[in-house]
């Protein structure tokens, strides 16, 4: 223990003046502070007081007392600190700890706080602290001056802080914030000075702000302290020289319900409405419409704040102009006071309605119906904003005779000509050209007087007197046959307008378009402007199946008997040799050779399987047995390079040879020109039903087939049974000879273009449009046949679809007790009958439509056997009519 503890434990605890007298004997100086402390408290929390209290009185200068709570702040004893404290508020010198704190850090001072209020300290004296210091601090920093020097109790303080090295709003910001982390709230320490003077309520205030206090501090824990209260946080908010714009800020972001109080008390303390209006306007737009319907409320007036609008920016006005209609003034009210301002600010007024979505016309209805009649002005303004000769006629024509003549009198003085109608619009874009010429046809103008004109201008003014006939006619067919007659470009334009617009709505187009001209059966229009535009092509394509009629099917009209039908169509029938050893039938179907023309566009698949299907013709070729029997679409007559309908098909049949001329070479050498018998047997189909036309048969003879004869039908007899053989159109409602006008507008448009046309197909009526979804067969890749399409031949199944169904093929085969081969429908199936295990339906697939895959049917004594073969397998798979399953 050294000297100065051990005499202070014999100091004599008598009164405070007398232990500060032993104590100034004992020349104790700040660095004995700590021995001081930790020798009184030795002797008990009283005494120890006692000792604190008469250090406190022999220490003649603040910066040495300051030294008293560093060493309790060094000693980080809680219990001594507490003590400490509380002689501090004892000897009342609460004012001088509050000083020393502020020299501290925050977290320093924080714990001196808590003690302070736990025995018994008063917020008072934090804010008088408060009040005192920034006294000194305005007013020195009103006169430049930081660092003064002060006489007397407060002098004394600051000086301390000073010396301290502290900047004074520092030291400020680090009372208050130790007194809130202390466990007070910022809204105690303003509730505190509240009663004071207003002047020294702004000191304050205005050194917290200084120090880094936001006005949300101040604001956020007053709004329910009353009108006066927070008037004087407000004045002294401003006076602190915050913008009115941070209080309006503050108070829209996070107390809105009081905004209307906060602007009125804003007006009370003297704040300029035009300052107000301006800070909401810097703010947000919305702030500012909140801002001006609060003053309405408040009794201001509207004109004085237009007034105030009128010389800020368009947006500006908008807002203002929004929030009155808002609250209830209406279109004319704003016109009206517009009208009555100087020339440009009435032009400006006009322009904020019209982007606001006010329409020329309804300003104009307002402005003919405004009782001061200032319509030489108004028109004017409006008129160098591009109203135009339409806009005020038209707004007259709503009021009558009178005021049509007063319109008219008007944009003479204004120098506006009348001059013709269309010419005039066609420069106003779309929407004003639509009016008035929907006004035009509504007035009995002639449409195709209107169009005549819009031909000689562009395809754009095309399309708008369209859109305007759409307003005003409830069918397209005169303009269709109107534009048909004309023909070229301008049929495309209206297919592709027509296409758009059903893209929107496929029921505006059925009921204004397809159904009118089917009415008077003239389907040509539909088909020549499906030529023209593939969205049109689409969508005509689902409307057109209705023309439909189901009861033409060939099948339906056939005799009731196998003989009643081999009668019927002897001229069409070949009868083939019986099987046997010397007689074996390989079947080839769909093989849809194109002409290279259609390859050029994009449009064919069977040169990929070429090569292929030589080989396979080949491998047949090697035995003289085997007839080669093509059941139709062996060639493809029905697309063409410009997705049109081929008005001559039979011109086709020459370069369709030549393209494949290699193939056609194999089939005459091999199976017909010096065989005899023939072993070549052609049945057509849909696709080539070119081929019932003797030109086109004759061209064939010339090209290596001499006399030859194509069938619609054969019967081959097998063991003693039948085989009815045909392509399987006769089954197909939409693509048989009655119904093939769908037929060939379905695959001609929609089968030869399928890769183009799915995603417009898709677009329009969605995925399960996909043209796979119909009767027509897809192309598939090898990947897409290997991994999906060979399973429905593995599991056959009798298909019932949408547009297309074997259910009739089965029917029918066992009506006349016959098995039946056909093709058609591209996939391939061998099926028993259960009904009858000897009879089955097999189905020949297509060689030109499955990437890298030829299907044929072997027809022998042994069995009947569909076989898939691929360039690397020779065959690929073999499927038995023996091991079939049964339907």
């Amino acid at each position: 223990m050294n000297e100065i503890a051990s005499s202070v434990k014999m100091i004599k605890v008598k009164n405070i003046s007398s232990i500060s007298n032993d104590l100034i004997k004992l020349d104790v100086s700040p660095e004995n502070y700590q021995d001081v402390l930790s020798a009184g408290f030795s002797r008990g929390h009283y005494n120890g007081r006692m000792i604190v209290k008469g250090l406190l009185k022999a220490v003649p200068s603040f910066k040495d007392r300051h030294q008293i709570l560093m060493s309790v702040r060094q000693k980080e004893q809680p219990e001594l600190r507490w003590e400490v404290v509380r002689s501090y508020k004892e000897s009342r010198n609460d004012l001088e700890m509050v000083t020393s704190l502020s020299l501290m850090t925050t977290k320093d001072a924080k714990p001196f706080f808590k003690d302070y209020f736990d025995v018994g300290g008063k917020m008072k004296t934090i804010t008088k602290w408060l009040a005192n210091i920034s006294e000194i601090y305005i007013e020195e920093k009103r006169k430049g001056n930081i660092n003064p020097e002060y006489d007397g109790f407060w002098g004394d303080l600051w000086d301390g802080i000073v010396d301290a090295g502290k900047a004074i709003g520092e030291a400020i910001s680090t009372v208050v914030e130790a007194v809130v982390e202390a466990g007070k709230s910022f809204g105690e320490i303003v509730d505190d000075i509240i009663d004071y003077a207003q002047r020294r309520i702004n000191n304050i205030i205005e050194a917290l702000i200084d120090a880094g206090k936001d006005i949300a501090d101040f604001l956020i824990d007053i709004l329910d302290k009353g009108v006066k209260f927070v008037t004087k946080v407000f004045k002294a908010i401003v006076a602190a020289g915050k913008d009115v714009l941070d209080i309006i800020k503050w108070l829209y972001d996070n107390a809105v319900d009081f905004l209307k109080d906060g602007i009125k008390i804003l007006i009370d303390i003297g704040t300029r409405i035009k300052d107000i209006l301006k800070s909401a306007a810097d703010l947000a737009i919305n702030t500012l419409k909140e801002v001006v319907g609060h003053l309405i409320d408040l009794g201001h007036s509207v004109w004085y704040i237009l007034k105030w609008a009128a010389s800020k920016t368009v947006e500006v006005i908008s807002g203002v102009f929004e929030k009155l209609l808002e609250i209830g003034k209406t279109l004319g009210d704003l016109v009206a006071w517009c009208i009555r301002r100087s020339f440009e600010l009435m032009k400006k007024g006009f322009q904020v309605l019209i982007a606001m979505g006010n329409t020329f016309f309804t300003i104009v209805k307002t402005i003919i119906t405004d009782p001061e009649n200032l319509l030489s002005k108004s028109f004017e303004a409006l008129k160098e904003l591009g109203a135009t000769a339409y806009d005020f006629l038209k707004a007259g024509a709503e009021f009558g005779v009178d005021f049509i003549e007063k319109v008219y009198d008007t944009l003479k003085k204004i120098g506006m000509m009348l001059i013709d109608i269309l010419e005039f619009a066609v420069t106003q874009g779309i929407s004003i050209f639509k009016e008035i010429a929907i006004w035009l046809l509504q007035t009995g103008v002639k449409v195709f007087d209107i169009l005549l004109w819009a031909l000689q201008k562009s395809v754009q003014v095309f399309t708008w007197v369209l859109e305007a006939a759409d307003a005003v006619f409830d069918t397209f067919l005169d303009i269709v046959e109107w534009i048909f007659s004309i023909g070229g470009d301008w049929l495309r334009h209206l297919a592709g307008w027509l296409a758009e617009k059903a893209r929107a709505a496929v029921d505006w187009f059925t009921e204004k378009v397809i159904l009118p001209i089917l009415a008077v059966g003239k389907l040509i229009l539909v088909i020549a402007m499906a030529l023209t535009n593939i969205v049109f092509l689409a969508i005509a394509f689902f409307v057109l199946n209705s023309l439909v009629d189901e009861d033409k099917t060939d099948y339906k009209q056939w005799p009731e008997t196998l003989a009643g039908f081999k009668n019927t169509f002897s001229n069409k029938l070949a009868i083939l040799h019986e099987v046997d050893a010397s007689h074996k039938y390989v079947i080839v179907s769909d093989v849809h050779k194109e002409s290279n023309e259609d390859i050029d566009a994009g449009l064919g698949h069977f040169h990929k399987n070429k090569t292929l299907f030589k080989n396979v013709l080949n491998h047949y070729a090697q035995d003289d047995s085997w007839t080669l029997v093509t059941v139709g679409d062996a060639e493809e007559f029905w697309y063409c390079d410009d997705l049109s309908i081929e008005e001559n098909p039979v011109q086709k049949v020459v370069p369709i040879i030549d393209s494949n001329s290699d193939v056609y070479a194999i089939i005459s050498d091999e199976f017909y020109k010096f065989k005899n018998p023939r072993q070549f047997i052609k049945i057509r189909g849909n696709h080539d039903d070119v081929w019932s036309n003797s030109t086109a048969v004759n061209k064939l003879k010339n090209k290596g087939f001499p006399n030859i004869d194509v069938y619609d039908y054969a019967i081959i007899r097998r063991n003693g049974a039948e085989i009815l053989i045909m392509h399987g159109q006769q089954f197909d409602p939409y693509n048989c000879d009655a119904n093939n006008f769908f037929g060939k507008f379905a695959s001609n448009f929609v089968g030869e273009s399928i890769d183009q046309l799915n995603d417009t197909l898709v677009s329009i009526f969605g995925d399960g449009a996909r043209i796979e979804g119909w009767s027509l067969a897809p192309f598939f890749t090898k990947a897409e046949w290997i991994s999906d399409s060979m399973n429905n031949v593995e599991e056959p199944k009798i298909s019932d679809g949408v547009m297309f169904s074997e259910q009739p093929m089965v029917d029918q085969m066992r009506k006349y007790n016959v098995s039946m081969i056909c093709g058609h429908t591209h996939g391939p199936k061998v099926m028993k009958d259960s009904q009858n295990q000897d009879r089955y339906y097999i189905n020949s697939g297509t060689s030109g439509w499955w990437e890298d895959c030829i299907w044929t049917i072997e027809i022998t004594q042994e069995d009947v056997t569909l076989i898939a073969w691929t360039s690397d397998q020779m065959p690929f798979r073999t499927f038995k009519f023996s091991e079939a399953t049964s339907f």
